[in-house]
Protein backbone atom coordinates (compact mmCIF):
# COMPACT_ATOMS: atom_id res chain seq x y z
CA UNK A 1 0.00 0.00 0.00
CA UNK A 2 2.60 2.22 0.71
CA UNK A 3 4.52 1.62 -2.73
CA UNK A 4 1.10 2.75 -4.09
CA UNK A 5 1.02 6.03 -2.20
CA UNK A 6 4.57 6.92 -2.89
CA UNK A 7 4.36 5.89 -6.73
CA UNK A 8 1.07 8.61 -6.71
CA UNK A 9 3.04 10.72 -5.35
CA UNK A 10 5.84 10.51 -7.69
CA UNK A 11 3.84 10.20 -10.67
CA UNK A 12 2.00 13.70 -9.61
CA UNK A 13 4.94 15.36 -8.59
CA UNK A 14 6.75 14.73 -12.16
CA UNK A 15 4.03 15.36 -14.00
CA UNK A 16 3.30 19.19 -12.48
CA UNK A 17 6.94 20.03 -12.51
CA UNK A 18 7.25 18.96 -16.04
CA UNK A 19 4.30 21.23 -16.81
CA UNK A 20 5.79 23.73 -14.67
CA UNK A 21 8.95 24.06 -16.70
CA UNK A 22 6.95 25.51 -19.56
CA UNK A 23 4.60 27.82 -18.50
CA UNK A 24 4.53 30.98 -20.07
CA UNK A 25 5.90 29.01 -22.95
CA UNK A 26 9.07 28.51 -21.92
CA UNK A 27 9.78 26.39 -24.41
CA UNK A 28 12.76 25.57 -27.26
CA UNK A 29 11.36 26.28 -30.62
CA UNK A 30 14.12 25.80 -33.53
CA UNK A 31 13.39 25.54 -37.39
CA UNK A 32 13.35 21.52 -37.06
CA UNK A 33 10.05 22.10 -34.98
CA UNK A 34 9.13 25.10 -37.06
CA UNK A 35 9.16 22.52 -40.38
CA UNK A 36 7.42 19.88 -38.11
CA UNK A 37 5.00 22.43 -37.41
CA UNK A 38 4.43 23.79 -40.97
CA UNK A 39 3.88 19.90 -42.00
CA UNK A 40 1.29 19.20 -39.32
CA UNK A 41 0.00 22.30 -40.45
CA UNK A 42 -0.69 21.01 -44.17
CA UNK A 43 -1.71 17.34 -42.41
CA UNK A 44 -4.36 19.16 -40.35
CA UNK A 45 -5.52 22.62 -42.30
CA UNK A 46 -4.58 21.60 -46.35
CA UNK A 47 -5.54 17.97 -46.19
CA UNK A 48 -2.31 16.59 -47.87
CA UNK A 49 -1.54 13.66 -46.01
CA UNK A 50 2.49 13.13 -45.16
CA UNK A 51 3.97 9.44 -46.15
CA UNK A 52 7.16 9.73 -45.41
CA UNK A 53 8.30 12.05 -42.33
CA UNK A 54 10.94 14.66 -41.45
CA UNK A 55 14.58 14.24 -43.56
CA UNK A 56 17.31 12.90 -41.34
CA UNK A 57 21.03 14.09 -40.96
CA UNK A 58 21.46 11.93 -43.80
CA UNK A 59 20.48 13.07 -47.53
CA UNK A 60 17.75 11.19 -49.25
CA UNK A 61 16.82 9.83 -46.13
CA UNK A 62 13.35 9.92 -44.06
CA UNK A 63 12.09 9.29 -41.00
CA UNK A 64 8.49 7.62 -41.07
CA UNK A 65 5.17 10.26 -40.96
CA UNK A 66 4.22 8.78 -37.31
CA UNK A 67 5.34 11.86 -35.85
CA UNK A 68 2.94 13.57 -37.87
CA UNK A 69 0.33 11.93 -36.69
CA UNK A 70 0.81 11.38 -33.46
CA UNK A 71 0.65 15.25 -32.91
CA UNK A 72 -1.52 15.90 -35.00
CA UNK A 73 -4.63 15.72 -32.30
CA UNK A 74 -3.43 18.23 -30.06
CA UNK A 75 -2.45 20.98 -33.52
CA UNK A 76 -6.21 20.61 -34.37
CA UNK A 77 -7.64 20.72 -30.85
CA UNK A 78 -5.07 24.11 -30.03
CA UNK A 79 -5.51 25.89 -32.97
CA UNK A 80 -1.28 24.88 -33.76
CA UNK A 81 0.06 25.84 -30.45
CA UNK A 82 3.23 24.55 -29.92
CA UNK A 83 2.89 24.57 -26.22
CA UNK A 84 0.05 21.62 -26.64
CA UNK A 85 2.57 19.27 -28.09
CA UNK A 86 4.82 19.64 -25.89
CA UNK A 87 1.69 18.93 -23.16
CA UNK A 88 0.66 16.17 -24.88
CA UNK A 89 4.01 14.30 -24.82
CA UNK A 90 4.31 14.95 -21.54
CA UNK A 91 0.98 13.53 -20.73
CA UNK A 92 2.39 10.41 -23.02
CA UNK A 93 5.61 10.54 -20.89
CA UNK A 94 3.13 10.16 -17.36
CA UNK A 95 1.29 7.63 -19.15
CA UNK A 96 4.17 5.35 -20.12
CA UNK A 97 4.98 5.50 -16.31
CA UNK A 98 1.75 4.39 -15.26
CA UNK A 99 1.52 1.36 -17.82
CA UNK A 100 5.11 0.53 -16.97
CA UNK A 101 3.70 0.63 -13.18
CA UNK A 102 0.58 -1.86 -13.93
CA UNK A 103 2.27 -4.30 -16.18
CA UNK A 104 5.80 -5.08 -14.22
CA UNK A 105 4.13 -5.57 -10.54
CA UNK A 106 2.44 -8.12 -12.01
CA UNK A 107 6.22 -9.55 -12.70
CA UNK A 108 6.83 -8.29 -9.42
CA UNK A 109 5.72 -5.40 -7.21
CA UNK A 110 9.05 -4.50 -6.20
CA UNK A 111 10.69 -4.82 -9.75
CA UNK A 112 7.36 -2.44 -10.77
CA UNK A 113 7.62 -0.11 -8.32
CA UNK A 114 11.06 0.92 -8.92
CA UNK A 115 11.41 0.57 -12.45
CA UNK A 116 8.10 3.04 -12.89
CA UNK A 117 9.48 5.50 -10.13
CA UNK A 118 13.41 5.51 -11.46
CA UNK A 119 11.35 5.98 -15.46
CA UNK A 120 9.20 8.55 -13.94
CA UNK A 121 12.54 10.46 -11.86
CA UNK A 122 15.19 9.68 -14.62
CA UNK A 123 16.85 13.04 -15.21
CA UNK A 124 16.94 12.46 -19.04
CA UNK A 125 13.29 12.35 -18.77
CA UNK A 126 12.69 15.99 -17.68
CA UNK A 127 15.25 16.85 -20.19
CA UNK A 128 13.13 15.21 -23.29
CA UNK A 129 9.74 16.37 -21.84
CA UNK A 130 11.25 19.79 -22.06
CA UNK A 131 11.23 20.67 -26.02
CA UNK A 132 9.66 19.57 -28.86
CA UNK A 133 11.95 17.00 -30.41
CA UNK A 134 10.95 14.30 -32.31
CA UNK A 135 13.17 12.00 -30.64
CA UNK A 136 12.46 12.15 -27.04
CA UNK A 137 9.08 9.97 -28.35
CA UNK A 138 11.47 6.99 -28.36
CA UNK A 139 12.01 6.39 -24.21
CA UNK A 140 7.66 6.14 -24.16
CA UNK A 141 8.54 3.97 -27.47
CA UNK A 142 10.91 1.87 -26.00
CA UNK A 143 9.36 1.56 -22.71
CA UNK A 144 6.16 0.22 -24.40
CA UNK A 145 7.92 -2.26 -26.55
CA UNK A 146 9.24 -4.27 -23.75
CA UNK A 147 5.73 -5.33 -23.09
CA UNK A 148 4.83 -6.46 -26.44
CA UNK A 149 4.65 -9.75 -27.44
CA UNK A 150 6.38 -11.44 -29.72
Amino acid sequence: MINKLIFLAVFVATFFVRLDAIRGNNLPFTTDQGRDMIDIRSIAIGHKPRLIGPTTSINGVYLGPFWYYFNLPPFVVSGGDPASLLTWQIVWYQLVGLLTYVLSKKINPTLGFLAAVLFLIMPLGFNTSRGLPRRGIIFDHAARLQYQPF
